[in-house]
């Protein structure tokens, strides 16, 4: 399963499961489902920005079954920490 939104109790073995901030569940919500010109109007403190950013890479990873040389070489030029999951 691909896309997956669950809590912990439900999580099934195998497959990436990342884990969320309350935070970071609201504004994946918020993403999801608020209209489209209100689409960036969240904040979020850099922890569960950084967990939202992540979970939104794997997940579109995931999807698309491929990489974006663009966005390798941006991460290349901006390194960013890297995250361990479950």
């Amino acid at each position: 399963m691909h896309g997956i939104v669950h809590c912990a109790a439900c999580k099934q073995p195998g497959g990436l499961s990342l884990p969320l901030t309350q935070g970071a569940l609201a504004a994946l919500r918020h993403i999801l489902y608020c209209p489209d010109k209100k689409l960036y109007s969240f904040t979020l403190e850099r922890p569960a920005l950084r967990q939202l950013d992540h979970a939104a890479e794997a997940l579109t990873a995931a999807q698309l079954e491929r990489s974006f040389r663009t966005l390798d070489y941006y991460k290349s030029i901006f390194p960013t920490e890297v995250s361990t999951y479950e």
